[in-house]
């Protein structure tokens, strides 16, 4: 892991710091590399933070619509942190050198009790909160935003919001929604749910106002959404940039900055002559062979987020031939994980051994199963399947997205892997919304996988990728894996009160999940993250997202 700066104490090859001119031809290089991290960035001044400016941030896509619950996009995320709160949160001030995971923190709920069975949760908010548009929080406000996910009835009922977090945050386990007084909010569930408040804390679930949804609707609501989040929305161009302002009346003290300019600039070598030239003050998604070239920038540094992140296809186990399993578990041997990691990735990802993420409690530390590079089992394992003269399969992609990392050139090495051991993979390279609206729709039967990636800190997550009863269009189980075992102990670990009993439940369902190779696991992203020496106290925590409310401008 990086400590706060992102630096880290490894050595770096006399050819790379000769490249990047900090040697003279004949110097030796006898120092670790961490002692030469004066040359990534200098050290923050010794002065009070100040107010004002604007800061431009280069996003890796467009974040679409800026309504939370609408995309589980990063890029949408991201931009949603900044915009909204939730009844929980989630505190992006720790550096991943400190925390594996976000700790959660209160949100709009300054404090919440559990009843002993797990079935009512019960949410004392915060008094004097205010959304941008004047109007006040209280818990009809809250109620508001969970029926029009749950109850079909809800004038301002939303589908994609119900099929979002039904899946993603568990909210199909919530029996009742209950106003006890105006700062006192009840959920009542119909089975115990320990990863719920991790969930909520995640912002699909952020509180919009109903004052603006009733008067703008829902249509005219995404163009001028109303959160109460510590920046405003001002504007928003599709594929040009979004602009935010302070909310001067933040409950949680208003930030520094006046304003938040996020432009999507989908081409990564266009993101980094952008920063390096000063056009923007923080990048995200840095292309792994620009890492160094930024490292050795004396105006800017480069930091490690290492969010709870798998990059991955999900193979269809519905279709032939990918519904064979051993044709999925040839495809995991063929991937030559450590070739990608290094020759391609240049050391910004790990290899992927099973399904949970460093950072994920599910995820053991020091566990060595997983898939190995063995083309020649794979082809073992495609003539007992008989395929011994390989197939022709189609795959999709989209062309950027957050944690997609370079998704071009990681999928082309896979192809190459692949068609080594006689499967010749098409790819359709998709723009990142119709790739979300298709992904959504499930693997159809001419398709024999999509690539995508996620990132989550709760293992649940498990649970909304493989368990059955979250086959579209419920869900996102968009592979249609199926397996009677592991359904019963997703259905266990997720009811399951005694956190060492569900961990244990969760981690037997991965071993048959990786097993059954339900998916072609790949690696996790590290998360590189850029930013110019005048940008002070940015943090990047263990999470695609992150906390401007103290940045500030020198």
């Amino acid at each position: 892991m990086a400590d706060q700066s992102g630096r880290e104490a490894n050595l770096l090859s006399r050819r790379d710091l000769l490249r990047y001119g900090v040697l003279g031809t004949g110097a030796a290089l006898t120092t670790p590399l961490w002692s030469t991290w004066a040359l990534a960035g200098p050290a923050a001044p010794a002065v009070q933070p100040k107010k004002g400016g604007t800061i431009v941030i280069a996003w890796e896509a467009d974040p679409g619509v800026l309504v939370p619950g609408l995309s589980t996009g990063g890029a949408t995320v991201r931009a949603l942190v900044l915009m909204y709160d939730s009844l929980v949160g989630e505190d992006y001030t720790k550096p991943a050198s400190q925390v594996d995971t976000p700790p959660l923190i209160p949100g709009l709920a300054e404090r919440w009790t559990i009843s002993p069975d797990g079935l009512t949760y019960t949410f004392n908010l915060r008094r004097g909160v205010k959304f941008h548009d004047g109007s006040e929080l209280d818990a009809e406000a809250i109620k508001f935003n969970f029926d029009r996910a749950i109850d079909e009835r809800h004038p301002f009922y939303d589908a994609t919001l119900r099929a979002i977090n039904f899946s993603l945050v568990g909210y199909r386990v919530i029996k009742e929604t209950r106003v006890i007084d105006r700062q006192t909010f009840q959920l009542i569930l119909s089975e115990p749910f320990p990863s719920m408040l991790r969930n909520l804390a995640t912002l699909t679930t952020g509180i919009v106002s109903p004052t603006a949804m009733r008067r703008l609707g829902k249509d005219r609501f995404a163009l001028s959404p109303v959160g109460t989040g510590p920046f405003k929305f001002v504007e928003q161009e599709r594929g040009v940039k979004a602009v935010l302002e302070r909310n001067p009346d933040y409950w949680g003290g208003a930030p520094l900055l006046d304003r938040v300019v996020i432009r999507p600039v989908v081409e990564a070598s266009s993101r980094v002559a952008a920063l390096m030239a000063g056009e923007v003050d923080v990048m995200v998604v840095i292309p792994p062979d620009s890492v160094h070239q930024l490292r050795f920038n004396r105006s800017i540094t480069v930091a490690f987020a290492g969010p709870p992140h798998i990059w991955f296809w999900m193979l269809n186990n519905r279709a032939t031939p990918t519904r064979d399993r051993r044709v999925r578990q040839a495809m995991n041997y063929a991937i030559n994980r450590e070739g990608l990691a290094k020759d391609i990735l240049r050391n910004t990802a790990t290899v992927a051994k099973g399904a949970f993420p460093p950072g994920n409690p599910g995820f053991e530390k020091g566990n060595t199963t997983g898939y190995t590079y063995d083309p020649a089992r794979a082809r073992r394992l495609l003539a007992e399947a008989g395929y011994a003269n390989g197939f022709e399969m189609k795959c999709f992609y989209p062309a950027s997205g957050s944690g997609m990392m370079v998704p071009t050139p990681m999928n082309e090495y896979i192809q190459a892997n692949l068609r080594d051991v006689g499967i010749r993979v098409e790819y359709e390279v998709m723009e990142f919304g119709a790739f979300i609206a298709r992904a959504r729709l499930g693997l159809d039967d001419q398709t024999g996988g999509l690539q995508t990636s996620w990132s989550s800190n709760d293992p649940w997550w498990l649970e909304s990728m493989f368990y059955s009863e979250l086959h579209p269009p419920r869900g996102n189980v968009r592979s249609w894996y199926k397996n009677a075992d592991v359904d019963r102990l997703l259905a266990q670990a997720s009811r399951e009160l005694n956190d060492q009993r569900r961990l244990q439940l969760y981690r037997q369902a991965e071993k048959t999940i990786v097993d059954d190779a339900a998916w072609l696991f790949v690696v996790h992203d590290r998360s590189p993250i850029a930013y110019r020496a005048k940008v002070q106290n940015f943090v990047a925590p263990p999470s695609w997202n992150f906390d401007l409310r103290t940045v500030w401008l020198r």
